[in-house]
C-alpha cells in the first residue's frame, strides 16, 4: 500500500513540474522586475522554459513529424527561407515600417530594462484612447499575447528572433489546418488544403515585410478550433484565451464564428460560455486602455518639426484614404483576400468573422488602410480556408485546381495594384530581392559607436537597429531634444535645410544615409 502511495505521489509531483517548469522564466522575470534578481537569471530561466514547453508538446511535435513529413519539411523550409529573407532585408536597411523596431524595443525593455512593454513609438505620439490624452498601459501595438514571446526574445534578443517566429508561426497553421479539415474532408483533401495554404500568394506578405501580432492569428484559430474538435477542458481554456489576446479584434472574432461553431455542433451549451469569455475580454481591453501611462502629451515631433497632436488622429490618418482610394482600393483588396477560390467561403456561415471585421474596418478606413493588403489580410485568412473545408465538405469539389488558379490570380492582382497605385508601394518594397552593400556595413558600424546615453531620431529603416537602445525614437515627445538624427534622404530636402539651421551638423553622409549630430 505504501510502494502505491508512494508511486502516486511521484506521479502527482512530476505532473506538477510538468506545467510548473514551463513557468520558469514569468516566474524569475518578475522578480528581475521587481530588482530582486539580477540581470543573469534572465537566460538560463527562459532556456528552461523552453525546453520544458517543447517537452510537454512532444507528442503532438512527433506525431505530426511522423504523419507528415513532407509537409513538416516545407514548413521548415518556408521557416527558414523567410527568415534569412527578412534578416537580410533588415542588414541591408530595407525594413520600410516601423513595427518591427518598435516591438523589438517594447520587448527589450520589458525583459531588460524593467520597464512595461515601453516603445517610444506610442509613447511619443498620440495613439492611446485617454480622453485627457494620455498613452495608456495597453498601447496600440501591446497585447498580453506579447508575454508569450518574452522568453524568446529574453534568449536571443534580435530581430531574427521576431523573424523565426512569425515565420513558423505562419508556415506551421498548415499542419494544424491540416489536422483540424481531415475529420470533415478526409486525408486526401486535408493534404491539398494544406498545400493550398502555401500557393495563397497573400500568406506571405507579413512575414517578407514586417513583425505584426496579426501573423499570429491563422495559427491560433486553427489551435483553438482544434482544441474544440478533441482537447481537454485546459486546453480548450488556454488556447482560447491565448487566442483573445493576440490583438483587439480577436474577441469579435470569436464572436462571429460562434454561429458557426454551434451549428456545426461543435460547441452546444458551451456556446454561452464562449461568448461571454468574449465579451469579457472585448471590455477588459477597454478598461486597459483608459488606464494612463507615463505621462500627458500635447504635441510631438517629426525629425525636428513641432507637430500638433490632432494631426496623428484617426481622421487625419485616414480620411484622405477614403476619400481618394475609396472604389478601387476596396475592390482589389477583397478580390486579393479571395483570389483563386471563386467566392466558394462566401457559401460558408464560417466566413462571417472576416465579413464582420471587413465592415468595421470600412467605418474605421483599417480595411482601406494601406496596411490592409499585407498585414490586414492575416485577420481573415484562416476564414477563407475555414470556408472552403466546409464547402468542400458539402460538396464533391476537387480541391486541387485551386492551387494553380491561386497562383495565377494572385500575380493578375498584383500586377492591378500595383499599376493602379493603390498605396501598395510597401508590397512592392517586401518583394525586393535584399541586398547588402559596403555602405550599410558602414552604417552599421557608425550607429554601434553612438554612445549608449545619446538620444536619437532615426527614420523607420534604421530604428529595428537601435530599438534596444531606450534614447532611439523615430517620433521625439516634446521633452526630447535629439543629439543625432538620421535622415534617409538628400542634403538637398527641406527638413535636411530645417535641422542645419536649428544647428544640426553633418557628422556621416553616405548615398543610403545622412547622420547630424547636434551637441547639447
Amino acid at each position: 500500500m505504501t510502494k502505491v502511495k508512494i508511486e502516486k505521489t511521484g506521479k502527482t509531483v512530476l505532473s506538477i513540474v510538468k506545467y510548473v517548469l514551463p513557468l520558469t522564466f514569468y516566474i524569475t522575470w518578475v522578480l528581475y522586475f521587481l530588482y530582486l534578481l539580477p540581470s543573469s537569471v534572465i537566460f538560463p530561466s527562459a532556456l528552461v522554459t523552453l525546453i520544458s514547453t517543447l517537452y510537454l508538446f512532444r507528442n503532438p511535435l512527433y506525431t505530426w513529424l511522423k504523419k507528415w513529413p513532407t509537409l513538416t519539411s516545407v514548413v521548415f523550409l518556408f521557416t527558414f527561407f523567410v527568415t534569412l529573407w527578412m534578416y537580410l532585408k533588415y542588414l541591408s536597411f530595407e525594413v520600410y515600417a516601423f513595427d518591427l523596431g518598435t516591438f523589438q524595443q517594447s520587448l527589450y525593455t520589458t525583459v531588460f530594462s524593467h520597464r512595461w512593454f515601453l516603445d517610444n513609438p506610442d509613447m511619443a505620439t498620440f495613439y492611446g484612447t485617454h480622453p485627457e490624452g494620455y498613452v495608456s498601459i495597453w498601447n496600440i501595438l501591446f497585447s498580453p499575447f506579447m508575454l508569450l514571446l518574452l522568453p524568446e526574445y529574453a534568449l536571443f534578443p534580435s530581430p531574427v528572433t521576431l523573424f523565426f517566429i512569425q515565420a513558423l508561426a505562419i508556415s506551421s497553421s498548415s499542419i494544424l489546418l491540416r489536422e483540424v479539415s481531415t475529420g470533415w474532408l478526409g486525408e486526401s483533401k486535408a493534404r491539398v488544403i494544406s498545400y493550398l495554404w502555401f500557393a495563397y500568394p497573400f500568406t506571405y506578405f507579413s512575414g517578407f515585410y514586417d513583425f505584426h501580432l496579426e501573423s499570429f492569428i491563422p495559427f491560433f484559430t486553427f489551435l483553438t478550433l482544434l482544441s474544440i474538435q478533441r482537447g481537454g477542458r485546459l486546453f480548450r481554456a488556454s488556447s482560447l484565451v491565448v487566442y483573445l489576446t493576440i490583438i483587439k479584434a480577436t474577441p469579435f472574432l470569436m464572436i462571429a464564428l460562434l454561429p458557426w461553431l454551434y451549428r456545426k455542433k461543435l460547441i452546444g451549451k458551451n456556446v454561452v460560455a464562449y461568448m461571454f469569455t468574449s465579451i469579457f475580454f472585448a471590455f477588459f481591453d477597454v478598461i486597459m486602455e483608459r488606464i494612463p501611462y507615463d505621462g500627458k502629451l500635447t504635441h510631438f515631433y517629426v525629425l525636428g518639426v513641432k507637430v500638433p497632436l490632432l494631426s496623428e488622429s484617426y481622421v487625419f490618418h485616414y480620411i484622405p484614404i477614403l476619400l481618394y482610394h475609396l472604389a478601387p482600393q476596396l475592390g482589389v483588396t477583397i478580390l486579393s483576400w479571395f483570389v483563386g477560390v471563386l467566392f466558394l467561403p462566401l457559401f460558408s456561415l464560417s466566413i462571417l468573422p472576416a465579413l464582420v471585421w471587413m465592415g468595421g474596418g470600412l467605418i474605421t478606413g483599417d480595411l482601406l488602410y494601406v496596411n490592409g493588403f499585407y498585414q490586414y489580410g492575416n485577420i481573415i485568412l484562416p476564414f477563407i480556408f475555414l470556408g472552403i473545408m466546409d464547402f468542400a465538405s458539402r460538396h464533391d469539389f476537387d480541391l486541387r485546381y485551386l492551387i494553380p488558379t491561386s497562383l495565377i490570380t494572385g500575380l493578375v492582382v498584383l500586377t492591378l495594384s500595383f499599376h493602379y497605385g493603390l498605396g501598395f508601394i510597401t508590397t512592392a518594397y517586401s518583394l525586393q530581392v535584399p541586398h547588402l552593400n559596403q555602405e550599410d556595413e558602414g552604417l552599421s558600424n557608425f550607429l554601434s559607436k553612438i554612445p549608449s546615453n545619446a538620444s536619437l531620431l532615426v527614420s523607420s529603416r534604421v530604428f529595428p537597429h537601435v530599438a534596444d537602445d531606450p534614447n532611439a525614437y523615430i517620433v521625439t515627445p516634446p521633452w526630447v531634444v535629439p543629439e543625432y538624427v538620421v535622415l534617409n534622404m538628400t542634403p538637398s530636402s527641406h527638413t535636411f535645410e530645417q535641422l542645419r539651421e536649428e544647428g544640426y551638423v553633418v557628422v556621416y553622409n553616405a548615398s543610403n544615409c545622412l547622420v547630424m549630430y547636434h551637441e547639447k
